[in-house]
């Protein structure tokens, strides 16, 4: 599919959409790596060190990489939407 499948403003609803992924995207980063920050800088004595992870050290990782690949896609069809509306743009 070309960039003259879709309308212009069907690609400028695509890089709001996408730009609606790059917002959620960031809060999710953001969140997680505030509780991975959070969990690691905790005091914790010498002797009793933590080995693997717990659930809430996954569940911090899992919502930082999640927030990531999300914002990475918003991030992907927010380019390819540019990318496609400037061509569109030169055909005209």
């Amino acid at each position: 599919m070309g960039p003259h499948h879709y309308s212009d403003q069907a690609l400028r609803r695509i890089q709001l959409f996408s730009a609606v992924f790059i917002v959620i995207g960031l809060c999710f980063t953001i969140h997680g790596g505030l509780n991975l920050f959070e969990i690691y800088n905790r005091p914790v004595s010498m002797f009793a060190m933590d080995e693997g992870f717990s659930p809430e050290k996954g569940r911090g990782w899992s919502e930082l990489l999640a927030g990531m690949s999300v914002c990475l896609t918003g991030i992907l069809m927010c380019i390819k939407a540019g990318i496609d509306l400037k061509k569109r743009k030169n055909l005209e």
